[in-house]
């Protein structure tokens, strides 16, 4: 599993790039038949112009084609994963700040012999970005996961919802108090009460903030792809973002 970055500026150096990571994948699978490879990051090239590739004629095309990525693949038995999914899709991860130019430049290359084990390979909006995220999810064997550590989130407690939660709870609390043996026995369930008031209101309050984050996510993303891009409109919706 790597992480990978490749270069523009200098088309020769991103060239020696490629051939260095195709001479060191192959020494690493030669030695060992099981080996499987996941590579993941910006290539800075677009394999396939006509699909790849959003740009007006008569500006300038800083991003390369590539036939390195395409060797690269080729020769380790890669394939380009989201592509494999969508043949025809047009998508794009990079988009120049205040122009029109896009392109999917951004890969996750794997092994075909993963192919079966791939669950979901997705380009997720990342606000602020100029690039998009890129996710991928792997079928793994099943294991079970403990309780695990709770731990407050002091922000749950400076939330509206909570206040109002609380008060609710506490006023019809503190007049069960003669219901236990002792105060003592009252304030120990009181916390274990606070704890399951915490959790709840937080999984609320989460629940709410996704559906914001989705929301803008949307919109963003719909705002990239609009010809021609409004900049305006994307800095209002990072800054909402930045806000959640």
């Amino acid at each position: 599993l790597s992480d990978i970055y490749l270069c523009t500026k200098q088309p020769c150096r991103q060239e020696k790039l490629f051939t260095s990571l195709n001479k060191k994948l192959q020494n690493i699978t030669s030695s060992n038949d099981s080996c499987e490879v996941i590579l993941v990051g910006d290539f800075n090239c677009v394999q396939n112009p006509m699909l790849d590739r959003r740009n007006h004629k008569g500006e300038n095309v800083s991003i390369p084609d590539s036939g390195h990525a395409v060797q690269l693949i080729r020769n380790n038995e890669l394939e380009d994963v989201w592509r494999r999914r969508n043949p025809k899709r047009k998508k794009y991860s990079y988009f120049k700040t205040n122009s029109k130019i896009a392109s999917r430049i951004d890969y996750w290359l794997v092994s075909k012999s993963l192919d079966a084990n791939i669950h979901t390979v997705k380009m997720l909006c990342a606000p602020i970005s100029d690039h998009v995220a890129l996710s991928l999810t792997l079928k793994t064997s099943t294991f079970e996961r403990g309780r695990g550590f709770w731990k407050m989130n002091t922000k749950i407690i400076e939330s509206k919802l909570f206040d109002s939660t609380f008060r609710t709870f506490w006023n019809t609390w503190v007049t069960k108090i003669n219901d236990f043996e002792n105060k003592k026995e009252w304030w120990e369930t009181t916390k274990i009460k606070i704890k399951e008031l915490c959790i709840e209101v937080g999984k609320q309050l989460s629940k709410e903030r996704n559906i914001q984050i989705s929301k803008i996510e949307k919109e963003l993303e719909k705002a990239r792809h609009k010809t021609p891009i409004d900049a305006s409109e994307i800095d209002r919706l990072n800054g909402i973002y930045k806000e959640l």
